[in-house]
């Protein structure tokens, strides 16, 4: 049985990169990092919005924020780049007291687009860690190769063929309409080079088997999650701020664990916890 899943490689960015234009054989180590592993962590990005889609664009074609709108002016950051924030609820609030922000399980990134973006890309802008704690909200990465490894390797390949035909041949509705339907489609595709590739929602055992009932379909989907969910194949990672996690989109799912909602400062008084992450969809065929 296959160990802990390799670590995503961590680089660190050509202090020139962003003013150059973008080093030929950084980018090119960049790429062949995700085609390899289909994850990379690359520190020393400024931790703006300016930042990220400079990069992006550097990668490839970025998909604005609102696919349905006009096109933003390319200079506007945040009519491509999404910010993701926690800042808790605020005093005075009336929403109910929250003590954590929940765990994200683990999914592929969405994009309001017929077409997926292959690579998504996430930059920690600012983080609410002090001295001796442990990351608020450890990210998490799963590789859809190493889940489907640890399924042949638990079922044996034959019962393991049959979960991963059923996944990969029963269409399931993703919840997402686009334009005005939902994608319905199986969640696992096999491309001409053999090389397994998902869509993978937050919400999709919440759909399993519902519209028309299929038992089969909840019970793969059921078996399929809780392996990819699992610590052998569910890797923690600590992103610091200016860190930027890339991900092929169509082979890593990411989440996060809980973190607090809340923290007391030096004087003892509640407030919010602090958490920004700017992030961005970006087609790429990663060469």
């Amino acid at each position: 049985m296959r160990g802990s899943p390799q670590p995503p490689a961590r680089l660190t960015l050509p202090v020139d990169f962003l003013r150059g234009g973008g080093d030929h054989s950084f980018r090119a180590e960049l790429l062949g990092v995700l085609r390899h592993s289909g994850i990379c962590v690359v520190g020393g990005v400024p931790p703006l919005p300016e930042a990220l889609l400079q990069m992006a664009t550097l990668l490839g074609a970025p998909q604005q924020r609102y696919p349905l709108r006009d096109a933003p002016p390319p200079d506007d950051p945040l009519g491509w780049v999404t910010d993701v924030r926690f800042r808790g609820e605020t005093v005075g609030s009336k929403k109910p007291f929250t003590h954590r922000a929940s765990r994200l399980r683990l999914h592929t990134a969405r994009a309001a687009a017929p077409v997926q973006p292959r690579l998504f890309m996430m930059l920690m802008a600012e983080i609410d860690v002090a001295a001796g704690e442990r990351d608020n909200g450890e990210s998490q990465f799963a590789r859809l190769d190493d889940a489907i490894a640890r399924l042949q390797s638990e079922l044996g390949a034959a019962a393991a063929d049959v979960l991963l035909s059923t996944l990969s041949t029963r269409p399931i509705s993703s919840g997402e309409p686009y334009p005005d339907e939902p994608k319905v489609e199986p969640i696992l595709t096999r491309g001409d080079d053999r090389r397994w590739k998902f869509r993978y929602w937050e919400t999709i055992l919440q759909l399993a088997g519902v519209d028309p009932p299929d038992e089969a379909v909840g019970v793969a989907l059921r078996r399929f999650d809780k392996v990819l969910n699992s610590r052998a194949v569910r890797m923690e990672v600590s992103l610091g701020k200016s860190e930027l996690v890339l991900l092929d989109n169509d082979r890593v799912a990411h989440g996060r664990k809980s973190f607090p909602a809340w923290k007391m400062d030096a004087a003892g008084n509640r407030r919010p916890s602090r958490r920004l992450l700017y992030n961005v969809h970006v087609f790429s065929d990663l060469t």
